[in-house]
């Protein structure tokens, strides 16, 4: 199934609540992109950058693929940063 206007999805949740698993099914599902802040977080400590940018970096990541005409599933730790910045336009 693909969706015909991009959609921008968000699980938020405490951590091993499931969300990435459900993100994953549904982002298959609807042929959507899957961004994951936990995968991000990873791969900057990785790279030696702090890993407070997983969230802009996901917002960058949503915004480039919404204005491409993608879906986006992302999903976050329930942490009060993460609820702030997601209610922000």
């Amino acid at each position: 199934m693909r969706i015909k206007k991009p959609l921008l999805i968000a699980f938020i949740g405490p951590v091993g609540s499931g969300k990435t698993n459900v993100a994953n099914i549904l982002a298959k599902r609807v042929k959507a992109v899957h961004i994951n802040t936990d995968a991000l977080r990873v791969t900057l400590r990785a790279q030696g950058k702090s890993v407070s940018r997983a969230i802009s970096l996901a917002r960058r990541l949503w915004k480039k693929n919404l204005v491409h005409g993608n879906s986006v599933i992302a999903d976050f730790d329930a942490v009060l940063p993460n609820a702030e910045f997601l209610a922000r336009k």
